[in-house]
């Protein structure tokens, strides 16, 4: 049985324990340290993912591959010297703050991540945008088929987490490309359209300039230390 969006009561304090496997991290920094540190590596990650598609796209000669490399492996030691292992996890400060900058879509320290930029978020419906190029090429100039999939599942994910006042995941997800997708600005809704007892039915779109490109629908389903019994 499914009703509306507006009918969902969430769940206020976890009704079971969560997993060893969602790691979750309280940091005891203030909302304006947490924006300094950002200012620290956001610009890395930054130039990281610029560092990316530059290999991609180089055509400099094996002495100066060769010359990158070694400073390539300097900046590695350099960043090792102290490292976690693993899951980046999900941070929050007792400001209310929550971070989660390892993400693979969106994570601020995530240089694979185009990233996603959440424009809007409430009530069940969420906006992203982005701008992708040659390091998320599926066909010659299009976006990669797997990557729109990550895309709308993420946006779609969000708008359930919204509505579910708490962490979601993906039951099904089923995705009809329209056209081919191609590299450049891109832009991601999804609204809740139903809900059940313990998930939320998604709807989404990506779309380019050339009109809407690929859409979305799935069952996100509440992690399991929040469903109800």
């Amino acid at each position: 049985m499914t009703s509306s969006p507006a009918d969902f009561t969430p769940v206020a304090d976890p009704v079971r324990p969560r997993p060893d496997y969602a790691k979750m991290v309280h940091e005891n920094i203030t909302s304006a340290e947490l924006a300094e540190r950002a200012e620290v590596w956001g610009p890395l990650t930054a130039e990281v993912r610029e560092l990316v598609e530059a290999t991609i796209l180089s055509q400099v000669d094996a002495d100066v591959v060769a010359e990158v490399r070694s400073h390539v492996t300097s900046a590695l030691e350099l960043l090792r010297k102290r490292s976690d292992t693993g899951s980046h996890g999900v941070h929050m400060n007792d400001d209310g703050d929550v971070w989660h900058w390892g993400n693979a879509a969106t994570g601020l320290r995530n240089a694979t991540a185009p990233p996603l930029r959440e424009v809007s978020n409430a009530d069940g419906k969420a906006f992203f945008s982005a701008t992708v190029g040659a390091a998320y090429e599926g066909p010659a100039g299009c976006l990669h088929g797997g990557w729109i999939a990550m895309a709308i599942d993420h946006a779609s994910g969000r708008a359930a987490h919204s509505h579910a006042k708490g962490t979601t995941f993906t039951g099904t997800l089923t995705v009809k490309y329209l056209q081919p997708t191609r590299l450049g600005p891109i832009s991601v809704r999804a609204w809740v359209s139903a809900i059940g007892r313990n998930s939320f039915t998604v709807q989404s779109e990506l779309s380019t300039a050339d009109g809407v490109c690929a859409e979305g629908s799935g069952v996100f389903v509440l992690a399991p230390w929040l469903r109800k019994a």
